[in-house]
């Protein structure tokens, strides 16, 4: 496991993040030294994260949920959190230089996510999820259009 300093980072940010104690569900290395993929149950989530070329993106399902995780950035567009330039900015940064140090971008996640585990919760609950899908598809698009000009 070349990468244990990302998970040991990671597990120490969730718990700060007062989530719960993680448990490591699955970690997967890329190819490359630059990337790998860790899946966490923390609290009522399981949150994945990419790690790939020095940016960090969070991706997350209810811990009790079966399917697909949702994108966090996405999900914070739906939220009413940031808007879609928010995300392409912080997506196009570059890894040498990123806003405020390394895994800033999960810090910012975790920290939306911590204050507001009622909220997403319910967000990724069925009645509400089949909207919140519905939306987080809209941003994706919005997302891809805006970054392919």
């Amino acid at each position: 496991m070349r990468n244990r300093g990302f998970l040991e980072v990671l597990a120490e940010k969730i718990r700060q993040a007062r989530l719960g104690e993680p448990q490591l569900l699955e970690y997967e290395e890329g190819d490359s030294f630059e990337s790998a993929v860790a899946v966490f149950r923390a609290g009522p989530f399981e949150l994945k994260v990419l790690h790939d070329r020095g940016h960090e993106f969070l991706e997350l399902r209810r811990a009790d949920a079966v399917g697909d995780y949702v994108d966090f950035d996405a999900l914070s567009v739906v939220l009413g959190w940031a808007k879609v330039e928010d995300i392409i900015r912080a997506t196009t940064s570059s890894a040498d230089e990123p806003p405020t140090g390394p895994y800033w971008r999960i810090d910012d996640a975790l920290a939306r996510l911590s204050g507001n585990q009622e909220k997403v919760t319910r967000a990724l609950t069925p009645p509400t999820l089949e909207r919140t899908l519905r939306r987080i598809d809209e941003v994706q698009r919005a997302l891809a259009g805006d970054l392919l000009e």
